[in-house]
């Protein structure tokens, strides 16, 4: 008997549709995302240990991000906008001291183009004399290449390879001789990442081993790329208790869109408890509230925060004051006066004496007092997902983020590449400026910006800097931070009254350069506005990490947008408060 004849007619035809959808879906091209994930990975000579027996390799080899490793001296690496190809570095470098030796770990979200700045510091000979350092590359399994064969480290093609060279031989084309004998041993690999997934990345240059040796790739050089959903962001979970510490919000540091307050007297209480509440708003005007958390603030000289250098010693770690008890809160002393239209502490502003103002101005947010948050009801620290490392004595940079793997860093200050005398641009100008009486204008801008929309009429500005819209691809976010040190200090932006206005526009065409990124840098003291050419830098290469986004499980408050400036403080405590709590006033 014939099965088939046997099926009903609409079953049929239900069939036919969904194996007609599902080829449809799977020829449906990969949205582009705009964004160019920027990695400098450099391949060097590191010893590591196989196990707890001790075994180790004849000559172990790791890859690793360039701002993780540094000279034999203790001096950093330059990065790549600084000094490509690291000319007489190969052979003398080493892991930086709180990094571990461990497979690189690449991360990327569908529709980013990923490129590798790859520099080959292997030593040029073995132990044994081998000449096994020559050549290096960082192949990636399964990924698209961006434009051509020479955009992969591979045995493929010719690779650009000159006529006269045997093929296969690395002495041209994709691979990366060592940096010591070339100056031009940085090669860029380009990908276009179009499928979620966990991708091989190994060296490809010496596939089989050098005289019996272990290849490359048994040597250490291997690792592998993880593609996220589009909009994913990603945060390192595995830190430490410093980390943390640093990463706490800072009372005198939150951002545009968050109040801290103090909750009316409830009914029957004592004039010495009090009751703070961290509200997070939608927006800077504070016209709808993701949630509320009531906190404990935490002095200063409570904390002993360490630095990033004695992070590793366990003795030394800071002794916390014990909050287990959920006792009522007591008054705190130290206080400050925010602008709460700017979201910055107002200098010289001194909090009023009498009794029933501060109390008005602390329910308002306008006098606050100073410290790290915690929750009230877990005792737990609320951190500041994309904070940066800010102190100078911290063995990393000041800038550097503590959580957030994905960081801007700065390139160069952009100039008016035209002049516009109706928006009273001249050219080659760096910052533009609005006139006075605009305030309105202004404040309308930022609030877009803080919305995720470019508004109109500031396209003309951008364009006058040489910054073109890619349709359907360019966005906007609010952006805490950047990383400028790379920048000449006379180009570098005060971060003193500014830090509240900074948003980071994406998909973006800067001149000869697709898929770029720029920071819109505001100061509303003067109304201006100064915009930054700056790279998507991987900044932290961790095994693991926590996935935020769209499509993230477990973090409900982060579900519904990538925007860091709109996840309240301890997103995952969903039950504790919510925004049925009084909102500030």
């Amino acid at each position: 008997m014939n099965t088939l004849k046997e099926l009903p007619r609409t079953l049929l035809v239900l069939l036919v549709l969904i194996f007609s959808l599902n080829i449809a879906s799977a020829a449906e091209p990969v949205q582009p995302s705009g964004r160019t994930v920027v990695a400098e990975v450099v391949a060097f000579d590191q010893a590591f240990l196989l196990n707890r027996l001790g075994s180790a390799l004849n000559t172990p080899r790791i890859f690793a991000l360039r701002k993780d490793v540094e000279k034999q001296d203790g001096t950093p690496l330059p990065g790549y906008n600084e000094n490509p190809n690291l000319k007489g570095f190969a052979g003398y470098v080493r892991l930086k001291a709180y990094k571990r030796a461990r497979p690189i770990v690449l991360r990327a979200n569908v529709g980013d183009i990923l490129e590798i700045r790859f520099t080959n510091l292997l030593n040029q000979t073995d132990p044994s004399n081998d000449p096994t350092g020559q050549f290096a590359g960082c192949h990636v399994m399964g990924l698209s290449l961006a434009t051509g064969i020479n955009n992969d480290s591979s045995w493929v093609g010719q690779n650009d390879l000159p006529a006269a060279s045997p093929s296969p031989w690395p002495d041209a084309g994709s691979f990366s001789p060592n940096a010591n004998a070339s100056t031009t041993a940085t090669k860029i690999y380009r990908y276009f990442v179009d499928a979620e997934g966990v991708f091989i990345l190994y060296s490809a240059a010496d596939p089989t081993g050098n005289n019996g040796s272990l290849n490359e790739g048994g040597n250490g050089l291997f690792g592998c790329v993880i593609v996220q959903p589009p909009d994913a962001e990603y945060y390192r979970s595995q830190v430490l208790r410093t980390d943390l510490i640093d990463a706490t919000y800072d009372s005198q540091k939150l951002p545009a869109n968050m109040v801290l307050h103090l909750e009316p007297k409830r009914p029957n209480e004592p004039e010495s408890i009090e009751h703070w509440l961290l509200t997070t708003y939608k927006t800077r005007l504070r016209d709808f509230v993701v949630k509320n958390v009531e906190v404990e603030i935490v002095p200063d000289t409570g904390i002993q925060a360490q630095t990033a250098a004695s992070q590793p010693q366990e003795q030394v770690q800071p002794k916390e004051q014990a909050r287990t008890k959920a006792t009522a809160p007591k008054k705190q002393v130290q206080s400050y006066v925010r602008d709460l239209k700017t979201g910055e502490p107002r200098k010289g502003a001194a909090p009023p004496t009498n009794a029933a103002e501060l109390r008005k101005a602390q329910e308002k947010g306008e006098v606050v007092p100073k410290g790290k948050l915690y929750s009230f009801a877990t005792k737990h620290p609320l951190i500041n997902y994309p904070v940066a490392y800010s102190e100078a004595d911290h063995a990393r940079p000041a800038g550097w983020p503590v959580l957030e793997m994905l960081y801007p860093e700065a390139k160069s200050l952009l100039a008016a590449q035209t002049a516009n005398s109706t928006l009273g641009i001249a050219k080659d100008a760096t910052v533009y400026k609005l006139q006075q009486g605009s305030d309105n204008k202004y404040y309308s801008a930022i609030t877009q910006l803080d919305t995720g929309a470019v508004p109109r009429e500031l396209w003309p500005v951008l364009n006058a800097w040489g910054i073109k819209e890619i349709p359907d691809l360019a966005r906007v976010a609010p952006q805490r931070d950047y990383f400028d040190l790379t920048l000449d200090k006379t180009k570098r932006i005060p971060r003193e009254g500014t830090a509240n206005f900074i948003w980071l526009l994406t998909g973006v065409e800067l001149p000869g350069k697709k898929n770029s990124a720029v920071i819109i840098h505001g100061d509303v003291k003067d109304l201006t506005l100064r915009f930054l050419e700056v790279e998507l830098q991987l900044f932290h290469s961790d095994l693991t990490a926590i996935i935020t986004g769209p499509q993230a499980e477990g973090f409900g408050n982060m579900q519904n947008t990538p925007s860091a400036f709109l996840i309240p403080a301890s997103p995952e405590d969903s039950g504790i408060c919510g925004t049925k709590h009084r909102p500030a006033r």
